[in-house]
């Protein structure tokens, strides 16, 4: 984030060179308030430190995650955050898909 700001101030660049500067701004900015929002929020429910409340006001803009592994699936099940379990399809026995 630092590096990306001193390159806008410090360095005369063109259009393009600073409307990627920016985006990168930008990717790292979102990139920090989603580990701060998992930190603060989801990681608690996860662990159950704190109850994970019955309404999705929390979880309704979450893009949700794919899983392989039960406990992963739990986990985001506690959380309250949307995930997809994924199985191999050797594990397909006589099933309709």
């Amino acid at each position: 984030l630092e590096v990306c700001y001193t390159r806008v101030t410090t360095i005369s660049s063109s259009l393009y060179d600073v409307v990627r500067i920016f985006a990168e701004l930008r990717r790292s900015w979102l990139c920090i308030i989603a580990i701060l929002d998992y930190d603060e929020k989801f990681y608690p429910r996860i662990r159950g430190i704190t109850p994970s409340t019955s309404s999705l006001l929390m979880t309704e803009f979450c893009m949700g995650a794919f899983v392989w592994k039960d406990t992963d699936a739990l986990q985001f099940l506690r959380a309250g955050l949307p995930f997809y379990y994924v199985r191999h399809y050797n594990e397909f026995d006589r099933q309709n898909i």
